[in-house]
């Protein structure tokens, strides 16, 4: 074994992602399948509520009654707090799209000399299902945590590294190359 995937947790070696995207998943030449995007939307909620973690201690007023979980019992939110929870996830579905775009680009531009025929369609399948990690947010909502922010960015880099490893394995590339492709995209989510 690779001294690299010694280190990786179990759930982040690359014989897992091999596994489902070419295994467990229908073969499809293009497109995406709806449990994929039902995933993707996923994704975008959970990381839309992050981002509003991120914001959170700037507010004022309504917002900051949200912050404990404890005090939930029977509490509805009001509508400006549901509008703001809406923008970013709408937010989170555009950096998802920008960050997507720019990884299937490097993607293709590294890929193109060497296979002129490949399913693109399976660099999106990688990225959404290698960041099943942000439904992790959803602890913010039952437990409270002294640091959301930093509990956030934890999650952050545990996507971020599960999305190389996925990328790793479709690609069959070096492990520096997929860092390289995948820092690209996460540079246009900022």
């Amino acid at each position: 074994r690779e001294a690299s995937q010694r280190c990786l947790p179990r759930t982040q070696r690359p014989q897992a992602y091999r596994h489902v995207l070419f295994n467990r998943m229908e073969y499809c030449d293009s497109g995406l399948q709806i449990r994929d995007i039902m995933l993707a939307i996923f994704v975008m909620i959970m990381d839309g509520y992050g981002e509003t973690l991120k914001i959170r201690p700037f507010l004022i007023g309504r917002w900051q009654s949200l912050s404990p979980a404890r005090e939930w019992k029977g509490y509805t939110p009001e509508w400006d707090v549901l509008r703001l929870l809406a923008r970013m996830v709408a937010f989170s579905a555009l950096r998802m799209v920008a960050q997507v775009a720019c990884t299937m680009w490097a993607v293709w531009r590294t890929l193109r000399r060497r296979y002129p025929i490949a399913n693109y369609n399976y660099v999106v399948k990688a990225l959404i299902l290698s960041s099943f990690g942000r439904g992790f947010l959803s602890l913010m909502l039952v437990w409270h945590y002294d640091s959301p922010s930093l509990f956030g960015r934890v999650i952050d880099l545990f996507v971020f590294s599960s999305n190389i490893v996925a990328l790793r394995v479709w690609m069959d590339c070096s492990g520096l190359q997929a860092t390289m492709l995948v820092s690209l995209g996460w540079a246009a989510r900022l």
